[in-house]
């Protein structure tokens, strides 16, 4: 299972000084996004380091219950990585998914933000300067959270299902509950099927 480990802050807002425990507000879900880029040469595929950014599909997050009733944010971006590979004639291309979490002011400098990806799924990292995310206005901080690169359309399928957001001052993969901890607040997404379709 896929997990990264936003470590908290050590400067700026300070700790609540609550009898433990305390009980805060779960991360956010600001945006979900699916990326498709290219490398830096024709004959290469991208990685990592070589990844250029191209198109950008947003799922629209008006709450967490997605567009309707059943909860799920929906793209077929498969389809989309497959059209763009057949019709490419200079370049090599490849998607990953991105989730703009943000987490509370009250506990960036108290707790971990943990955000752990579906069984068998990709692997998961902060993307931007120092991967610890940017303070927002009120003293929160965004985190922009990026799966690792697909290449093949029907590789797709392993960014789908549902990730879990959490603040914790305590690893809860070690079964202990923490005294500082948030719900954990969960996103599906299915990477396979769009929405509505015309």
């Amino acid at each position: 299972m896929a997990r990264v480990v936003i470590e908290r802050l050590s400067e700026g807002s300070m700790p609540p000084a609550e009898p433990a425990p305390v009980r805060v507000d779960p991360p956010g879900l600001e945006a979900l996004r699916v990326v498709f880029g290219v490398g830096a040469g024709a004959s290469a595929p991208p990685d990592a380091g070589t990844f250029h950014p191209v198109y950008t599909v947003s799922m629209p997050v008006f709450s967490l219950g997605g567009l309707d009733a059943d909860g799920v944010y929906e793209c077929d971006a498969g389809a989309i990585l497959s059209l763009l590979q057949e019709r490419s004639k200079r370049r090599r291309w490849a998607a990953r998914l991105e989730l703009d979490v943000l987490q509370p002011a009250a506990s960036v400098a108290a707790a971990e933000l943990y955000v752990t990806g579906p069984e068998g799924g990709a692997e998961l990292g902060a993307v931007g300067p120092g991967g610890m995310g940017a303070i927002v206005a009120g003293g929160g901080r965004r985190v922009t959270i990026a799966t690792a690169l697909v290449h093949e359309p029907g590789a797709v399928a392993t960014l789908s299902g549902c990730y879990e957001l959490l603040i914790s001052d305590s690893d809860p993969a070690q079964g202990d509950a923490g005294a500082y901890r948030s719900a954990p607040r969960p996103v599906r997404i299915e990477l396979g099927q769009f929405e509505f379709e015309g």
